[in-house]
């Protein structure tokens, strides 16, 4: 397997994204066009005419380049339509010509000695009867609490009003997200009092067969009425023959949250020396 290095003004996007859009391990993240957002200076390894693909998150210090993990940018490695096993894993692994300070694979690939990272995914393929009875009986509580609250499902959310409130119920990353996703076609869902005030919101990246759970966000009224819960509850009434993807959490009570509507724990890796 001959693997070349392409900078970043060497890649061609259209290759890319087709190989990305029929790969087995298809993530949004690895799309040319979010990887523009959050590592706009991104660099790839790329092996037999654009069929395995692996995106480096490259960074400067100074002149001394280094690959680091891009915010927001939960999972990325290796890319293809067919299998890749630890050989070609090695090979990669190999030929990445930056020091690594930290790379996530995703699930799909397994790497020896690296960190273990939760991630937790909910199939949508299954029927709505079976996938409601995986709830728990807090979760249906907790819907059930947002259900007389009188909140609404907001299915047409808009990018303006998601961010205008998640800018004032986030301090930490609100204004470092929006500035990136703002310009990226995510989709927003919310949920509204009875006033028609947003209580709960999340962005959400989309795939032909995934749906990622990105940056969910609730004011004080909204945790106080449980709000997240009818939000997930009506996505996953909403879709269907897809992958709800939390994004996983190390938090035990996020986890909790995400596991009592029947999410499966998934596992990626992270390399490098700040792993």
């Amino acid at each position: 397997m001959q693997i070349k290095l392409l900078k970043h003004q060497e890649i061609d996007f259209d290759r890319w994204d087709f190989t990305i859009s029929n790969a087995r391990n298809t993530l949004p993240y690895a799309y040319s066009a979010f990887l523009n957002l959050v590592s706009p200076s991104w660099e790839a390894l790329v092996a037999e005419d654009y069929k395995f693909l692996m995106p480096l998150p490259v960074k400067k210090f100074f002149f001394v380049k280094y690959v680091a993990q891009p915010p927001f940018c939960q999972q990325l490695g290796i890319f293809s339509e067919d299998d890749i096993d630890q050989e070609i894993l090695k090979k990669f692994l190999d030929k990445v010509p930056y020091p690594i300070l930290s790379y996530n694979f995703n699930e799909w690939i397994f790497v020896k000695d690296a960190r273990q990272n939760p991630n937790y995914v909910l199939d949508l393929s299954h029927s709505k009867e079976e996938l409601f009875n995986r709830f728990s009986k807090n979760t249906w509580r907790n819907i059930a609490k947002a259900k007389k609250c009188n909140l609404t499902f907001d299915a047409e959310l808009s990018n303006k009003d998601f961010f205008d409130f998640f800018r004032k119920n986030d301090n930490k990353i609100g204004l470092r997200f929006e500035k990136q996703m703002s310009v990226f076609r995510g989709r927003c869902y919310g949920v509204r009092n009875s006033w028609g005030k947003l209580v709960a919101a999340v962005f959400c990246l989309q795939t032909k067969d995934r749906l990622i759970y990105m940056a969910p966000v609730s004011s004080e009224e909204g945790k106080n009425s449980s709000a997240m819960f009818l939000l997930v509850y009506r996505l996953i009434d909403m879709y269907s023959d897809i992958i709800l993807d939390f994004e996983g959490s190390r938090i035990e009570g996020i986890a909790r949250f995400y596991k009592g509507f029947g999410a499966e724990q998934r596992t990626y890796y992270t390399i490098g020396y700040a792993k």
